[in-house]
């Protein structure tokens, strides 16, 4: 009854919080709005400039939270994030690739960038999935070849921007940093679409998802097709991030922080933790595009900077206190 009641307040809070940035980022911005007094021009900014961002920081932080949030259950570790795997890496990887060679079209409607993107996801999960062992400790060494998959996507990267001159190099580290700058919402569909399939395969096997996440050698003498749900997660959120990550680019942080601020103070079932972590992750973004618009006067910050120092800083101050603990 105790946790029940700290949920309710928990949502409360939440959805509160979610109520005034949301009136911050459409009303206040770069310059403040009256929604009590608009005229033509302020509809204009507000239809077109300020509701496409403010979707779009919504489904960038629900997508990036709710992706970080499994790979720290399954891999049972608090510092997991959904670039991890080496998934995203190897999608920025083919999209830098599209970038050097001036890449530039349109394939049945389909931006080079995303079949780049789809691209990189598949070599990726191909590789991963191809070396996936069969014993108990699956997730153990999918980490591991993850993380040695991202480091060599990473040093693949900093080699093709040695070699692009000056517009090109301009390009990527302006994707790099990671912005919102999603006006066409047609953009954010295939996105939308990979991570409602992504909710909905966690709330069907919720309770297999709880067992795993506390034990996966349990979960296996249960009957639990172990590897088949982990696998699912895996490629069902680097679709999700897969059809995003061409537009905003690399956000970073994101995936961390939420998901672990909401684990200290949601002690529950995978459909609870979800749950938050959504309405979480929504107003993380929506806090750091404000900031972006704010911090400076007549210019946008890169959201990408804002969630890399707060990233920053949280990790640290979990550090100390985990030392001092």
């Amino acid at each position: 009854m105790l946790i029940k009641t700290k949920n309710i307040k928990y949502s409360l809070i939440a959805i509160t919080i979610f109520i005034i940035l949301s009136y911050l980022v459409i009303f206040a911005g770069q310059k403040t709005i009256n929604p009590f007094s608009l005229n033509e021009n302020n509809i204009f900014i507000i239809k077109n400039l300020r509701i496409p961002f403010y979707i779009s920081a919504i489904l960038i932080g629900i997508v990036f939270s709710t992706s970080g949030l499994m790979m720290q259950l399954i891999f049972k570790n608090n510092l997991a994030t959904p670039y991890t795997l080496g998934i995203s890496s190897g999608s920025v990887f083919f999209i830098l690739i599209g970038v050097k060679l001036g890449l530039d079209f349109k394939f049945i409607g389909i931006n080079s960038s995303l079949i780049s993107s789809i691209l990189g996801t598949w070599l990726i999960l191909f590789i991963l999935l191809k070396f996936l062992p069969k014993r108990a400790n699956i997730f153990n060494t999918t980490l591991l070849i993850g993380i040695a998959l991202n480091i060599f996507f990473s040093s693949a990267m900093m080699l093709i921007q040695y070699y692009s001159n000056s517009s090109e190099l301009y390009q990527m580290t302006h994707w790099l940093v990671g912005s919102i700058e999603i006006i066409n919402m047609i953009n954010l569909l295939p996105t939308l679409i990979f991570w409602l399939i992504f909710i909905f395969f966690i709330i069907k096997y919720a309770p297999e998802i709880d067992l795993m996440s506390i034990n996966t050698q349990l979960a296996l003498d249960r009957g639990i097709n172990v590897k088949k749900i982990g696998k699912t997660i895996i490629i069902l959120q680097a679709f999700s991030l897969g059809a995003l990550i061409p537009f905003t680019g690399p956000i970073a942080f994101v995936g961390l922080i939420v998901p672990n601020i909401i684990r200290i103070f949601i002690h529950s079932g995978i459909k609870t933790l979800v749950y938050y972590t959504i309405i979480s992750g929504a107003n993380f973004m929506l806090l750091a595009h404000l900031l972006s618009m704010r911090v400076k006067s007549g210019e946008i910050i890169p959201v990408g900077i804002i969630t890399a120092i707060i990233g920053a800083l949280f990790l640290i101050i979990s550090l100390v206190s985990q030392v001092k603990e």
